[in-house]
This record gives C-alpha cells, structure tokens and sequence, in this order.
C-alpha cells in the first residue's frame, strides 16, 4: 500500500523541476510534476494530491486561474496550494493568501525552507510518512 503523501508539482522550469521533486521524492513524497496549469488542473483533479506547489508564471493557463480552477473542484478544492514564484513583492504575496493559497515561496528558495513549508501545509513535523532530512 502507497502511503507516501502525493505532491503536485507545477512548474515548467526544467532546473527547478528536478530540484524540488528530488528532494521532495528523497524524504519520501510521490510526486507528479505538470509543467502547464492545464496540466496541473487536470493531475489534481485525477490524481487527488495531498498537496500542491504552483508556480504562478505556467505557460498557457497561469498559476493563478489554476489554482483557482483547482479550489473550485468538489474533489480536490481544499487541497493545501503553496505560490512558488521569482516575484517577491510584499502585495503579492497579499494577493496570493487573499487569493487562497496556503503559503508563498519566493525562489530561489533553499531546500530546508521547501520542507518546512510542505510540511507546515501537510500538518506534520516530518517523520510521519517520511524520512528525516540532513535538516532535521
């Protein structure tokens, strides 16, 4: 039996991609990566992630009108969504908590900071379904 918490990775930059799903998939975490919020939206709604990691910048449909499709799912629409973006302005990290999301990641982000925030959003300290990190 699969019990490792199911993470959503949305993020077209191919870097970051392999950087936050290594990591995330080290400790423990199944994880699918959508490289358009299209694509996104249509993993979460087959796929019913624990969590997701949008990137507010996809090609195509943006991470805000995924996000908003992903919370207007009966299915999946409490599902925590972390902002992952380059843009750091103090009103838009406003706008994205106004906006739903559970938390916002300005990248570069360090690996320690991205599984304190998975963590935070899934309700654990680690260790419950994954392994400790160098980190912990």
């Amino acid at each position: 039996m699969d019990t490792a918490p199911r993470i959503l990775l949305a993020e077209d930059n191919s870097d970051n991609q392999l950087i936050y799903a290594t990591l995330l998939r080290h400790v423990g975490y199944d994880v699918r990566i959508a490289e358009h919020g299209a694509d996104a939206v249509a993993i979460a709604a087959s796929w019913e992630p624990a969590l997701v990691l949008m990137d507010l910048a996809l090609p195509g449909l943006d991470g805000w009108e995924a996000a908003a499709r992903i919370r207007a799912s009966p299915r999946v629409g409490d599902v925590p969504i972390l902002a992952l973006t380059a843009h750091a302005m103090p009103e838009m990290r406003e706008r994205a908590l106004a906006a739903g999301f559970r938390d916002y990641l300005v990248k570069p982000i360090a690996p320690q900071d991205v599984l304190v925030a998975v963590r935070a959003a899934l309700g654990h300290a680690g260790g419950d379904t994954v392994a400790p990190t160098p980190f912990d």
